[in-house]
């Protein structure tokens, strides 16, 4: 629903979207540090949250959610030994813009 609102003009209904998920996601992904997908949607709501930011042209949350979902992939690598092609793919992208 967040990315139907954010697509409309609807910026502050994407963010109540938005948040609900990702307070969600990351009370899951801390209760379930051995589960893929837990983290994985964590970094992805990090993602949406960066889109929204983006929308508002708010390049200080850019930033931070940038790097929360660099962050989140980074540590699924380290934990998990690997990352499924999709996530490596997008894990490659990010650090290209990292530098």
């Amino acid at each position: 629903m967040g990315d139907l609102s954010l697509r409309a003009g609807q910026p502050d209904e994407a963010r109540a979207y938005f948040e609900q998920a990702l307070d969600i996601r990351e009370r899951l992904a801390r209760a379930l540090p051995d589960d893929y997908e837990a983290q994985r949607d964590r970094g992805v709501s990090c993602g949406n949250m960066r889109e929204l930011a983006q929308a508002e042209k708010d390049q200080g949350q850019i930033q931070h959610w940038f790097g929360q979902a660099l962050t989140t992939l980074r540590g699924m690598q380290q934990h998990f030994g690997s990352l499924t092609a999709a996530d490596e793919q997008l894990l490659q992208q990010l650090e290209g813009m990292a530098s």
